[in-house]
């Protein structure tokens, strides 16, 4: 049996009892919403991101991790192309991916939660 991504998130908001847990699953339900993939995880004791989204043409990644910062990788009819801010990160992902990797200075996430209200004033 299949079961629904957004199932999968609703299902485990209702049996959460973790605050870090529910705040979680809700930035992986509103990003749903707007047909991304929100995945946070744990690699090497330090937080990182995956977020993924389908367009007609393409699919498009971002994933985030302490070591490589932001990339962005994009997958099309004409292959595979990754992107990062730093050029020793591109020079060294050239040097052992067979994708074509290029530097681009401001790569933001797919999706990233907006406080609904603000109480401070």
């Amino acid at each position: 049996d299949k079961i629904s991504y957004k199932k999968f998130i609703i299902q485990n908001l209702l049996d959460c009892k973790d605050i870090e847990r529910y705040q979680i699953l809700k930035e992986m339900l509103f990003a749903s919403f707007e047909n991304i993939y929100h995945i946070p995880f744990i690699f090497e004791n330090k937080s990182c991101l995956f977020q993924m989204r389908k367009r007609a043409k393409y699919l498009e990644i971002y994933l985030y991790f302490s070591v490589f910062g932001a990339l962005k990788i994009l997958i099309d009819s004409q292959g595979v192309s990754v992107f990062t801010p730093f050029a020793k990160v591109q020079k060294f992902l050239n040097e052992y991916l067979d994708f074509n990797v290029s530097q681009e200075n401001k790569i933001e996430p797919l999706f990233v939660f907006k406080r609904l209200f603000d109480f401070k004033g």
